[in-house]
């Protein structure tokens, strides 16, 4: 992953990524807006996955970009951690 001053100075694809087509975008803005340490606390994500009325595949698509989504948000604040951890070091 670059780091964020580096996007877009690089041939690498993770310094040039491809722009989000309509659909990513919406699971991203949705993932920002809903999934918080509240939703997960309160286990509120079923009720506000049902609201957005997708059929089983679309549900499916949902909740796949969703982890992966997730898993890149751990990985980040994962290496921030250590980053941090070796500053205080």
């Amino acid at each position: 992953m670059a780091a964020p001053d580096e996007i877009g100075k690089g041939s690498h694809p993770a310094q040039n990524p491809p722009p989000l087509r309509a659909g990513d975008v919406f699971v991203w803005e949705w993932y920002q807006e809903n999934c918080s340490a509240l939703i997960r606390d309160f286990e509120l994500m079923p009720f506000l996955l049902k609201e957005l009325g997708l059929d089983e595949s679309g549900m499916r698509v949902m909740v796949l970009k969703l982890g992966r989504i997730h898993d890149a948000m751990k990985r980040m604040g994962a290496k921030e951690a250590q980053r941090m951890q070796a500053e205080m070091n």
